[in-house]
């Protein structure tokens, strides 16, 4: 072997050292950092949802059965579990997973936003069917969007007397089931930054009030 042949090779070796060290200290770090807000969201949902049912109660999930795995969802349902764990009270009666759907585009969302997509969601049909599988729970939180209703499905849902804690965006329609008791609270994404400059959440709420907030029907 050469002797420039070897300094390539002790070269390249260096390179690769370097770029291995580089990855582990500050790319493999990174996952855990970039969840933090998932983790706060799941564990602050299963908080607020407990107080909502005064601390007892059987709760049922509702997540996207996905084609592909979405690591934020699973993050924020696995400490959703987990938070319901810490309250002694609540049961969690069982996951149901579904293929959401896009829903239907209320006149209120695209007056507010033309140019706004429809988001994903359960449609009113596998609404009902989940209602009538767990006719004990006491509530369901679903992680992705809650249908307009029609006036049957309204009078339906309201007699059953189950609350709904949705986790998506802000829809328009929400609004009027909220008054109605029908969704019992909202956590939606936050419009903005709460972070102070210069300072990085601490907790699991402070990492909760930085991305998110929680609609209720006495704050509409």
């Amino acid at each position: 072997m050469s002797k420039n042949t070897l300094v390539a090779l002790v070269a390249l070796s260096v390179i690769f050292g370097c770029l291995t060290w580089l990855y582990f200290t500050q790319f493999g770090r990174m996952p855990q950092t970039l969840l933090k807000p998932d983790q706060a969201l799941g564990d602050v949902v299963a908080e607020e949802t407990a107080k909502l049912l005064g601390k007892r109660g059987q709760v049922v999930v509702v997540r996207e059965l996905a084609d592909r795995k979405s690591l934020a969802l699973d993050t924020q349902v696995d400490f959703f579990k987990k938070g319901l764990k810490k309250m002694p009270g609540i049961t969690l009666g069982g996951v149901e997973l579904v293929k959401m759907g896009r829903l239907p585009m209320s006149p209120e969302k695209r007056m507010i936003d033309p140019f706004a997509e429809p988001s994903m969601g359960l449609l009113p049909s596998q609404l009902v069917n989940i209602v009538q599988s767990h006719p004990k729970a006491d509530a369901f939180v679903i992680f992705g969007g809650f249908p307009p209703l029609t006036a049957e499905e309204f009078n339906g849902l309201k007699q059953g007397g189950s609350k709904w804690i949705v986790v998506s965006d802000y829809e328009p329609h929400y609004k009027g089931l909220m008054q109605a008791q029908i969704i019992g609270l909202a956590i939606v994404p936050r419009l903005g930054s709460s972070q102070k400059s210069g300072e990085e959440p601490k907790t699991s709420r402070e990492w909760f009030d930085r991305e998110y907030i929680v609609v209720t029907p006495e704050s509409q």
